[in-house]
């Protein structure tokens, strides 16, 4: 009798415990809500469920804060590289009436004709030499890897040699003096060798031979040639060679083949303008208007 006693005794203590624990469970996951006497069961199964919520919330907001953090610094990251990539760059540049000489790390001499500018990368420009190009230069490139010049109408593809490359508005134009150059513009393209000139036109790239392929390159000394060359166009490069504005009251459609040197700017204009029947007017040493002679 005592011993069956005793062991209910431990089972009721037993059960006891176990209620105990359950309840606590229940707290703990109610987030520690305790819901009065009287109330439905319906009321305290949502007050269990509205605690559980606000505990995951709870939870979720470091998470929030990690990945916030984390967008923050890729940003910072990308920004840094951006600027890295940007502040890389090496530029030259040569402004109106003026020329400018440099040589690349690669030893490539370049010469910058007025007007014109070169861009390349401070990257090991040995095992990448690319550069873009806006205007006009004349290149000694130094033999080694493929050296590419990009320009907005076109691409030139070298080993090494001597070439010069002219793009300027929609006007593309190159020509070798030595070794061999490939010429993209588009679909089209073209290998030349010394002696040789590729134009762009509207029907692509068109190849032409030179009789004196150093007149294209004249005008490193300061001496410019033009062959049935529009007056637009000369007009253009004498304000580039003397910083000058230059209005054209005349026909739109006329070329011409002349030389003039851009020592003197009256000179040139002398050179260019008489032997075409047009008078010239130069004001305030930055103006010029040019008339046909009535």
């Amino acid at each position: 009798m005592n011993k069956r006693n005793d062991s209910n005794e431990k089972n009721i203590s037993g059960d006891f415990l176990r209620e105990v624990e359950l309840e606590k469970r229940i707290l703990r996951v109610s987030g520690g809500l305790t819901t009065p006497q009287g109330k439905p069961e319906e009321e305290v199964l949502e007050a269990i469920l509205k605690g559980k919520a606000q505990q995951k919330s709870r939870q979720m907001y470091p998470t929030v804060r990690i990945l916030r953090a984390a967008a923050a610094i890729a940003v910072l990251l990308v920004a840094a590289y951006s600027g890295f990539v940007i502040f890389s760059r090496e530029k030259a540049t040569a402004g109106f009436a003026e020329h400018t000489a440099l040589t690349l790390p690669d030893g490539t001499a370049v010469t910058l004709n007025a007007s014109s500018e070169i861009v390349w990368s401070k990257r090991p420009f040995s095992s990448r030499r690319t550069l873009k190009l806006d205007g006009e230069a004349f290149l000694d490139v130094k033999k080694g890897e493929k050296f590419i010049i990009k320009t907005k109408n076109g691409k030139v593809e070298i080993l090494g040699t001597q070439l010069n490359v002219l793009s300027r508005d929609n006007r593309f134009e190159v020509s070798c003096m030595r070794g061999k150059v490939r010429v993209l513009a588009g679909s089209s393209s073209q290998i030349i060798v010394p002696g040789e000139t590729v134009k762009l036109t509207p029907n692509g790239l068109e190849k032409e031979q030179v009789e004196n392929i150093g007149l294209k390159s004249l005008w490193q000394q300061g001496i410019f040639h033009f062959e049935n060359t529009p007056l637009v166009s000369i007009f253009a490069e004498l304000e580039r060679q003397f910083g000058v504005s230059i209005e054209y009251r005349g026909t739109s459609d006329r070329t011409a083949t002349v030389f003039f040197s851009n020592e003197n700017l009256q000179q040139a204009l002398e050179v260019v303008c008489s032997p075409m029947g047009l008078t010239y007017e130069i004001k305030n040493n930055k103006e010029v208007i040019i008339s046909e002679e009535s």
